[in-house]
């Protein structure tokens, strides 16, 4: 590299699990080098310290959530949810190594014929993990407990509003919520796919609390998750 003379056309490609960088000189020549897609490489830190340069920057106003309410979505977008229930739809939807772990969105369409997020007690898993993906309406509070390396464990309260805009521009958000009695406990998947990590978010509460006015959803949070070791955790 310290006898490459300009001009000299560089290029970065990004595939899903590493980067290649490409230097290539007038003469034909050129050097290409390959290295995996890993935050700690590329950014220089470690674990501790990415934690806690995230700690500090969720404290802080970052984003404005989306306001929207209705969606005019084409019908031939839709499927219904259950066959026995006309108004229920979901649009096609990815997931994250497991299918139960996706970023479907389920919907009630309303008498003018366009779609609002489901939100019912009926459906309290359904309902949270619409809040979850979609929070722009949700007056909920997280208390959440960082889980950070080397067993630190600091508590702090947020808007859910204001976590899931701080990452929604930054990361892919998968959500998986299930049922025990009257408790939820949802598993929230944020995915850097260009870093190659997630941070991982527990939830567990009663189903009423989330229709609360001000409710307060428990948390615990962990963060900076290599991708590679993902199946670990499930």
């Amino acid at each position: 590299m310290n006898t490459m003379k300009e001009p000299v056309n560089f290029t970065l490609q990004h595939s899903e699990k590493e980067y290649t960088a490409i230097w290539q000189l007038d003469n034909g020549t050129g050097l290409e080098m390959t290295f995996p897609a890993n935050r700690e490489l590329i950014f220089g830190t470690n674990k501790k310290e990415a934690e806690f340069v995230l700690n500090s920057e969720l404290s802080k106003e970052n984003c404005t959530p989306d306001s929207t309410v209705r969606y005019n979505f084409s019908q031939d977008q839709m499927q219904m949810l259950y066959d026995n229930v006309e108004d229920l739809f979901v649009m096609p939807s990815n997931y994250f190594i497991l299918k139960q772990l996706n970023n479907q969105r389920v919907f009630r369409q309303d008498t003018d014929k366009s779609f609002v997020l489901l939100f019912d007690k009926k459906y309290p898993e359904i309902s949270l993990k619409n809040i979850l993906l979609s929070p722009a309406q949700s007056d909920l509070m997280l208390h959440i407990k960082h889980r950070m390396y080397g067993g630190f464990t600091p508590e702090f309260d947020i808007k859910l509003t204001d976590f899931i805009c701080f990452f929604k521009d930054k990361a892919h958000i998968y959500c998986f919520v299930e049922k025990e009695n009257n408790t939820l406990n949802a598993y929230l998947i944020i995915h850097s796919q260009e870093y190659n990590y997630i941070h991982l978010l527990l939830i567990t509460c009663d189903s009423n609390e989330i229709f609360k006015e001000n409710g307060v959803l428990n948390a615990e949070f962990y963060t900076h998750i290599p991708q590679d070791n993902i199946k670990s955790l499930f």
